[in-house]
């Protein structure tokens, strides 16, 4: 579908309009109240329509104890277990009285809760998120119940390959840091949730507070509305945030490969990752990677041309510069490959392709052009109060402050060539290289 920048910034201009340097077509209004929690309201011309994340600054990074892997993901079915005043069934029914849509989802680095619904329905969103984020109530019977759910979820997610591949990949990639698990959580530790009941209770008490949580509002609404509405619902909630103390990967000094044998026919695949710094929104070298990736990688460069549609060696190319985290993690090229393709040449393209803007072999014409299609792409992607949400959650997760959604745009249209080979450089060479491959057993022999 062809959309315009004209488009999605008509449907998102905020009141009062935008500064001109703006790249954002809208500006937060951020209060945080005395408790701590964070409240972000945004006013669209999207009309009727409100979209209400809760963001919970925690995910699998926060899981630091042994044996203990999984349980953000965890929590994100707990909230729905219901409060002592609002069963599950009723907060369905409310919602669905509403006609809103509400969902949830877990990440390395935090948790999003959202509702999208009418905006004459917000003051039932407001009175249902704040009821359950101070008063969720579960017995042990319920736990257990939901414990064999995950599992079940977990034995289904490992029926797929990519997930396979995922995991031995982080495992490989990281030795002290707790992004070497994925967000589901390690396989034994996800059978042991079931005895985990008391653990989980602590969890919740240490992660889920006000001064770790921000609510953002978009669409439809008054700021100030926005602002009394959550301060009554939510002003009582007490709590402090008990921050983990994650350990910092040490340096990698040489590169690392596994190769995972499949059990039936499927596609081979071919994943490596080199490691980049966290995502800071002001940061040269974080914007400058999230370039590397697109002209390295992208649908446009040379290396996908070759690849997929030339020599036709791999169905698919793929790369992650839109998913950084919070503490410095992989920046992952995926690729899937046609059947009896070596991966080990496709693997040194990639690598020569690194080296060549290493070097100072970038087009300049290719990085304008790169820059702006990041950009826009970004903005075309924020057509609805949910899309801005789901945007800013991401954000809000990873630094804590809404307004680094402007600056990140700011400085990814401020990186230079130099900057894209400083880093390409400095983070992408041989020894920095994370490889894991997958095929099917009776086709690699």
């Amino acid at each position: 579908m062809t959309r315009t920048l004209l488009l999605a910034a008509a449907a998102l201009v905020a009141a009062p309009a935008a500064a001109a340097d703006r790249v954002l077509p809208f500006e937060p209004a951020i209060t945080r109240l005395d408790n701590g929690l964070t409240v972000v309201a945004i006013r669209t011309p999207a009309k009727g329509i409100v979209a209400y994340y809760s963001v919970v600054r925690t995910g699998a990074r926060d899981e630091v104890e042994p044996g203990r892997s999984g349980y953000a993901h965890f929590f994100e079915h707990m909230m729905f277990r219901g409060t002592p005043t609002t069963s599950p069934a009723a907060y369905n029914a409310a919602l669905q009285a509403l006609g809103a849509d509400a969902n949830a989802y877990t990440t390395a680095d935090y948790t999003a809760y959202y509702i999208v619904g009418p905006a004459r329905g917000l003051d039932t969103m407001v009175a249902l998120e704040a009821d359950r984020f101070q008063h969720l109530q579960y017995d042990e019977a319920d736990f257990r119940t939901e414990a064999g759910a995950v599992l079940g979820e977990y034995n289904k997610a490992f029926s797929n390959p990519a997930m396979k591949l995922w995991e031995t990949l982080a495992d490989l990639a990281f030795d002290v840091h707790t992004y070497g698990h994925t967000v589901i959580g390690y396989g034994d530790d996800v059978k042991a949730m079931p005895e985990g009941y008391a653990y989980a209770r602590q969890f919740f008490e240490r992660h889920y507070t006000p001064d770790n949580t921000t609510v953002l509002v978009i669409g439809d609404v008054q700021p100030a509305d926005v602002v009394a509405k959550v301060k009554a619902a939510y002003g009582s909630w007490r709590g402090a945030h008990t921050a983990p103390a994650v350990p910092a990967e040490p340096p990698q000094t040489s590169p690392r490969a596994q190769h995972v044998e499949w059990p039936s026919p499927t596609p081979p695949r071919l994943t490596i990752g080199w490691r980049v710094p966290g995502f800071r929104a002001d940061d040269r070298d974080a914007a400058a990677v999230r370039v590397l990736a697109e002209l390295v990688a992208g649908e446009t460069s040379p290396l996908y041309r070759s690849l997929v549609l030339e020599d036709k060696r791999a169905f698919t190319l793929e790369h992650g510069g839109e998913q950084l985290r919070r503490d410095p993690s992989l920046l992952e090229f995926e690729l899937v490959l046609v059947p009896g393709a070596d991966p080990a040449p496709i693997g040194a393209a990639l690598q020569a392709a690194l080296d060549a803007v290493a070097r100072g072999e970038v087009d300049a014409q290719r990085l304008a052009a790169t820059r702006s299609h990041l950009k826009y792409a970004r903005l075309m992607s924020l057509d609805t109060p949910g899309d801005v949400g789901g945007y800013l959650a991401a954000v809000v997760g990873l630094t804590g402050d809404v307004r680094d959604a402007e600056r990140a745009l700011q400085a990814l249209s401020a990186v230079t060539a130099e900057d894209v080979a400083r880093v390409a450089k400095a983070y992408f060479g041989p020894a920095q290289r994370v490889t894991v491959s997958l095929a099917h057993a009776e086709a690699a022999q």
